[in-house]
């Protein structure tokens, strides 16, 4: 699995400076081995900070393992986190002031105890989500927490959309309206020529501008080369994974990019 510092971002400047950062194979004897002192930067505590892709509404990301290194062991005191989360979620209501408890979030990793005031810790993980975010409710100092190093290693995935409107194959083009790309069953093919990847371009009135009682979103994600059909109902980071063509009732369609009422009549 690959770094994915090119493709995620954060909304709070310093993490995305972690994530983005080279850093140095160098102990220059004030922090964590390999990487330099200047690298620190200071969050404060409590504090939230969420991770996503760049193009949340066309990608996916399959994290697999995080590098963390928080606090300074040459300090006078231990900087690290005290109570500290991982979790993600793949719910669009969701945000990253929510709780801990909140069960839009889903936790991942828990620690009521972290006490690694210096070196680099590898934590293992293995989630699909559209957003992740590290929360810090209390660290052994009370006013902030620093980090040294915060990695995330995994991939990414990219999904298409199409419709199936009776036995025909469709894509919505923004100022052009429906187009016909092919007749059922849906291929690889028509994804990969035709998928679109935002659906917040298509509203309500578009989707009565369909003929079918019952059309259907089809989605393609990037893995395994299999057709497989799921219903909307599963969590969506189930029906996201193992790079299927899925199909599900329109009528609750993927509401993260922005269908929210799409019932036809």
């Amino acid at each position: 699995m690959e770094n994915l510092a090119a493709y995620i971002t954060s909304e709070n400047a310093n993490m995305d400076i972690l994530l983005k950062r080279t850093w140095s194979k160098v102990d220059d004897g004030n922090g964590p081995d390999g990487v330099y002192r200047s690298h620190i930067m200071t969050f404060p505590s409590p504090s939230k900070i969420s991770i996503y892709p760049y193009s949340p509404s066309s990608s996916i990301m399959r994290v697999t393992n995080l590098e963390v290194a928080f606090g300074v062991s040459s300090w006078g005191n231990n900087t690290s986190p005290k109570t500290f989360y991982i979790q993600y979620t793949n719910d669009p209501m969701a945000s990253v002031n929510d709780s801990t408890t909140d069960n839009k979030w889903i936790t991942v990793k828990s620690y009521t105890s972290w006490n690694h005031q210096s070196g680099i810790v590898n934590i293992p993980v293995d989630f699909t989500c559209r957003k992740m975010r590290i929360v810090v409710d209390a660290s052994y100092q009370s006013t902030y927490y620093l980090s040294t190093v915060f990695r995330v290693y995994g991939e990414i995935k990219n999904t298409k959309y199409l419709f199936q409107d009776g036995t025909e194959i469709k894509k919505y083009v923004s100022g052009t309206g429906w187009t016909v790309v092919g007749v059922a069953p849906v291929t690889k093919a028509m994804f990969d020529s035709d998928g679109i990847n935002d659906l917040s371009i298509i509203d309500n009135n578009a989707i009565q501008q369909l003929t079918s009682d019952t059309p259907e979103l089809l989605c393609w994600t990037d893995e395994i080369s299999t057709i497989k059909s799921q219903t909307v109902s599963d969590p969506i980071n189930t029906i996201m994974t193992s790079g299927q063509i899925n199909e599900f009732s329109i009528t609750q369609a993927d509401y993260y990019h922005g269908i929210q009422s799409i019932k036809k009549g």
